[in-house]
């Protein structure tokens, strides 16, 4: 099963803000095996280069057979929770659940941290 040897099996993406086939960085994401895959959804990053936090709400699969990504769902825009961070994810009964949350305000002030800026929704995928 696992023989304590790491291997990187998807190499790091430049940009950080990915591409159409490339998830963009992020931390403190919500990441579950569902039918196959590793999904990834919502997330942030401070972007470096141009100076803002992107905060994440779209959701990407990673097929382990193919080792490839494909976007699941293309964020908020589109129905998708808020965008945030430091949710907590299962798989249950061919779902993905999400619940909670932080936005850190960033729909009021990009600039500064709001406290008491989390969520108590739950959400499935």
């Amino acid at each position: 099963m696992m023989d304590g040897v790491w291997e990187n099996i998807d190499p790091e993406f430049k940009p950080p803000s990915g591409s159409a086939e490339h998830p963009s960085v992020r931390y403190s994401a919500c990441a579950v095996q569902h039918q196959g895959a590793l999904v990834v959804t919502h997330g942030y990053f401070y972007n470096h280069q141009i100076h803002r936090p992107a905060w994440q709400s779209n959701a990407w699969k990673f097929t382990f057979r193919t080792r490839k990504w494909q976007q699941v769902h293309r964020g908020e825009s589109h129905g998708a929770p808020s965008a945030r961070y430091s949710t907590s994810c299962v798989e249950f009964n061919g779902g993905l659940f999400m619940f909670g949350g932080d936005d850190g305000g960033h729909k009021h002030s990009l600039n500064n941290y709001v406290f008491q800026s989390w969520f108590d929704e739950l959400w499935r995928l």
